[in-house]
């Protein structure tokens, strides 16, 4: 064959010049890429894509997340595609840095994200959890770590806070932890509240493997105080019982409200699945979490997954039948704005994210079951179309998580080697700084 000077095969060079060509003509400057795990319980990859203002998706490689089960390691009994899905928020995007659970491995990776090519990421640290890690959520320079203890029932569900340096992009230690006052069955995700004055925690009745607990599915709250950006206290859980048997996925919308998902009951075909409003408040002593209102969402048994877009003022949720919901509240009721069918031959059993560009909002599902992804464009004007990426080939075994890097072509080129070679800019989004949790520190340098 061939060879060009650089010694590189002349199939090879066509290969790339077509990719190049293929880039220029069908997608416009990448504006964001989106993150999503494999979730192999042998060897955990990061899938990467990225995406333009035309709702293009271009998948681009695959990562490990650094942990390998070999000879005498061996899966968490129990694991399988199912036990991950039941989540959101197992991979997570916060500033420059990308974090991912690997339940089989009790651990989750942390990924440093590269200023000028966000498809490039960097392992920095690998921190042990509790048995089966399945959601995480990052605020300041705080990890916490939603761990369910097993996979059926066989434990209690944990929460693990661990501090994280921005500047030597390492692990720290435990700040915090505490055990969930529920779950012989499960968990399902975590998140900081928006003021990240608390921890907002989804847990279930029924578990993984189909097993009842002995308490009712719920939403959880738990206070949070900081000390400062890296060490934070965490209170006693506030709790409101839904009726359902499985809450699975939460999302805040406008700041004190969070919508819940709850299949009622679980794997009954006949019953649509619910969504329960809740209200909290972290401005009092203790926190109040209220249930206000729920609503039964037409035609939809697998109302699994769920995000808040900013640009609509809706939540969108996630079907098992291949379609978005699109959810409103109003006057103090719940009502759905429209279902919209996706393109996918998969339903939406993955994680949801949602990407905020200029005039726009963009709803991504994943479709672990074709291996692709859906992208919903939210229009201002009320208009919703919506895409599909290219399935991977080969398919990866699963496909779960998923979260977004917005791209601002004002950033340093290449890894930094510590925040004291970032730009002003690429400091203020290092980590997410709470202004109302901790806003006397903001006096302050942060590097």
């Amino acid at each position: 064959m061939e060879k060009f000077r650089s010694g590189m095969p002349q199939s090879t060079v066509m290969l790339f010049a077509t990719i190049l060509i293929f880039f220029s003509v069908v997608m416009a400057v990448p504006n964001f890429a989106v993150y999503s795990m494999t979730g192999d319980p042998i060897d955990n990859h990061v899938n990467i894509w990225v995406g333009d203002q035309n709702a293009n998706l271009i998948w681009v490689k695959q990562v490990s997340t650094g942990v390998f089960l070999s000879g005498s390691g061996t899966p968490q009994a129990g694991f399988n595609q199912f036990n991950v899905l039941l989540n959101q928020n197992s991979v997570v995007v916060s500033g420059m840095f990308l974090f991912v659970v690997n339940p089989a491995a009790n651990s989750f990776s942390m990924f440093v994200i590269s200023a000028s090519d966000p498809t490039a990421i960097r392992l920095t640290a690998v921190g042990k959890t509790s048995t089966f890690p399945i959601s995480l959520t990052v605020a300041n320079n705080v990890v916490c770590v939603l761990s369910v203890g097993g996979t059926g029932g066989s434990g209690t569900s944990q929460v693990q806070c661990f501090s994280f340096s921005s500047s030597q992009f390492s692990l720290g230690r435990i700040v915090a932890s505490t055990s969930l006052n529920s779950i012989n069955a499960g968990a399902s995700q975590i998140s900081f509240s928006k003021d990240c004055k608390a921890l907002l925690v989804s847990t279930r009745a029924v578990g993984y493997n189909g097993t009842s607990g002995t308490f009712p599915s719920m939403l959880q709250i738990i206070p949070v105080t900081w000390i400062d950006l890296s060490t934070i206290v965490l209170g006693t859980p506030v709790s409101s019982a839904s009726p359902g048997a499985v809450a699975w996925p939460f999302a805040e919308g406008p700041a004190g409200t969070v919508l819940l998902s709850d299949v009622h009951p679980l794997g009954n075909a006949a019953v649509n699945s619910t969504v329960y409003l809740f209200t909290f408040n972290t401005g009092t002593s203790p926190i109040t979490l209220i249930q206000k209102n729920n609503f039964s969402v037409p035609g939809q048994k697998g109302v699994c997954w769920m995000t808040w877009s900013p640009l609509a003022g809706t939540w969108f949720t996630g079907n098992g039948g291949s379609s978005f919901s699109e959810i409103a509240f109003a006057n103090g009721t719940l009502s759905l704005v429209r279902s919209i069918s996706t393109p996918n031959s998969g339903g939406i059993v993955g994680d949801m994210t949602v990407v905020s560009l200029p005039g726009y909002d963009f709803v991504i599902g994943t479709h672990p079951s074709d291996s692709t992804l859906s992208i919903l464009r939210v229009s201002p004007t009320g208009a919703r179309t919506v895409t599909a990426s290219a399935p991977l080939n080969p398919a990866p075994n699963k496909m779960n998580g998923i979260a977004a890097y917005l791209i601002t072509y004002q950033s340093p080129s290449g890894f930094p080697t510590s925040t004291s070679s970032l730009s002003t800019d690429l400091k203020l989004v290092v980590s997410i700084i709470c202004s109302s949790a901790i806003a006397t520190f903001l006096l302050f340098p942060v590097f």
